[in-house]
């Protein structure tokens, strides 16, 4: 964005809101009373739940043209840039006649002018790129080392968190003791861990990386804190008409953070080894090698080959509870998925063990035919005791 750019200057506008002129049918909706009378708002006042939106919303649709093209505005803070005197000179100038057309005016006492670095929004603006402002710098290089309480942890997080996308990819890593602390329940008692955290952080800010727009022409590395295909489920659906290529079923990859799917055309015939030649064709040469695989109890889940390959190359083998995750009661319903669809929680055989237990919502046909398989249980429930456990 603001590669090649050398000028920059910032518009901040006079009275923020109050440049919005309300509509006549709207201004009872501010109505006050004082000493002197009912007053009604002809301009926007702060405080209204709207108000910003429908400010960012008009400086977006004044100067849409040039957003983008050497100029950002947030609110009633416009940035520009430009990569020569000559056309920033032209850009301030269509800027401040979109704002004199608009009846806008900048503060020109707040605003700064053909600026090589210039603080805006909180950050340090120049050629060179974005970086952290000198006091925040030197804000964090005063906090002590060793902190008394929860109270002043959480003060220091915030004040660095404000700068931490200057501060290395691994910024929750270097901060996980110090979070700790902040836990509910927690112990606070400060170590020398702790202390260590503290001078890693400072020594990061101090040694601040400047954020730059990539330059696709080189190498570099992207660093996300949420990676797609990580978790992934699969299921076969089987028993489908035959196509042509001798296909009856497929397998059904989903990725659990972005949910797109792959749906993998299969055979009902097809081994653990199959299915491993499959995921690699059609999963891991895409998107690579997940961190967690959940898979229902299928033979072919469950096999020497499957696990050697997850061992292999470290992935979590998880299988899925679906019986127990529709018999459980949703927080918002207070009901399982079964309750709502059929009426009732299916039983499960561990239900025959329970003789005169019977749930309350179960319907009459149902009480029946549980009782009826508890009474065929019971006779043949010692003989299926082993008979060293009957000695």
């Amino acid at each position: 964005m603001f590669r090649g750019a050398q000028y920059f200057s910032t518009l901040e506008l006079e009275s923020g809101f109050h440049q919005i002129r309300m509509a006549k049918v709207d201004r009872w909706k501010t109505a006050f009373r004082s000493v002197m009378g009912l007053f009604e708002y002809k301009f926007m006042p702060f405080g209204l739940k709207g108000a910003p939106a429908t400010f960012q919303a008009n400086i977006n649709a004044y100067l849409q043209p040039l957003l983008g093209q050497g100029v950002i505005a947030y609110l009633d803070d416009v940035l520009i840039y430009s990569p020569d005197l000559p056309s920033y000179v032209t850009l301030l100038q269509q800027v401040l006649r979109v704002f004199l057309d608009q009846q806008f005016y900048p503060k020109f006492s707040e605003c700064k002018f053909a600026k090589r670095e210039l603080i805006y929004l909180g950050y340090t603006i120049s050629a060179q790129g974005i970086k952290p402002p000198a006091d925040k710098i030197q804000a964090i290089e005063e906090w002590p080392e060793v902190l008394e309480n929860e109270t002043q942890i959480r003060q220091f997080l915030g004040t660095v968190n404000y700068c931490r996308m200057f501060m290395g990819p691994d910024f929750s890593k270097v901060t996980r003791p110090l979070v700790d602390l902040t836990r509910k329940g927690a112990p606070f008692q400060w170590t020398d861990t702790h202390t260590q955290a503290m001078r890693r952080l400072k020594q990061r800010l101090i040694d601040y990386t400047t954020l730059q727009i990539p330059d696709t022409t080189k190498p570099f590395e992207l660093y996300t804190d949420a990676s797609g295909w990580s978790h992934v489920s699969l299921d076969f659906v089987t028993d489908l008409p035959l196509t042509t290529a001798g296909h009856d079923a497929i397998l059904v990859v989903v990725d659990s953070l972005s949910k797109m799917a792959h749906f993998i055309p299969a055979k009902k015939s097809h081994t653990a080894a199959d299915t491993v030649e499959l995921l690699v064709d059609r999963l891991i040469l895409y998107h690579g090698f997940p961190d967690v695989l959940v898979s229902d109890r299928d033979p072919r889940f469950q096999s020497e080959v499957w696990s050697q390959l997850c061992s292999r190359f470290s992935i979590t083998r998880a299988m899925s509870l679906e019986l127990a995750y529709n018999t459980t009661s949703h927080s918002s319903t207070e009901l399982s998925h079964f309750e709502i669809m059929i009426g009732e929680n299916p039983l499960t055989a561990a239900d025959l063990d329970i003789v005169g237990a019977l749930a309350p919502t179960l319907t009459p046909p149902m009480t029946k035919l549980f009782r009826q398989l508890c009474g065929r249980a019971e006779p043949h429930r010692e003989s299926e005791v082993a008979p060293e456990i009957l000695r």
